[in-house]
């Protein structure tokens, strides 16, 4: 399904993963070197979309680059989880844009939208 899925995407997300990358083992090693120099590694807290999804393939990289992953499993937090929580926020994934399929984009909308959840007016 995973393969279907990208066939279906545009060329530019077919080219963003398939070309210029780098050695997995560095870019796992940059990134938990990038939380070391930036906090505690018990206060890391990842978000995933949905965690047993997202998590679970980075956690699976690390484990065959054999690297400990940069956070305790049970930091781990589920971006939907939270979404459904607070139905009344306006949430409409057209706001990110019908472009290539990116990891950073997706982020960032969903960071954006845990922001409107957080400064949500209560009834």
């Amino acid at each position: 399904s995973t393969v279907i899925f990208w066939l279906r995407q545009g060329d530019e997300a077919r080219h963003s993963i398939a070309y210029n990358g780098q050695d997995i083992r560095k870019v796992l090693q940059d990134f938990s070197d990038w939380i070391k120099e930036t906090c505690r590694h018990e206060d890391v807290r990842p978000w995933g979309n949905s965690n047993a999804f997202d998590l679970t393939i980075v956690s699976g990289a690390y484990k065959r680059a054999d690297i400990k992953a940069p956070w305790y499993w049970t930091n781990e937090r589920d971006f939907r989880t939270v979404r459904n929580l607070y139905p009344t926020v306006e949430y409409n994934p057209d706001e990110k844009g019908k472009g290539a399929h990116n990891a950073l984009e997706d982020a960032i909308f969903q960071a954006r939208h845990l922001f409107k959840i957080k400064n949500r007016k209560q009834a």
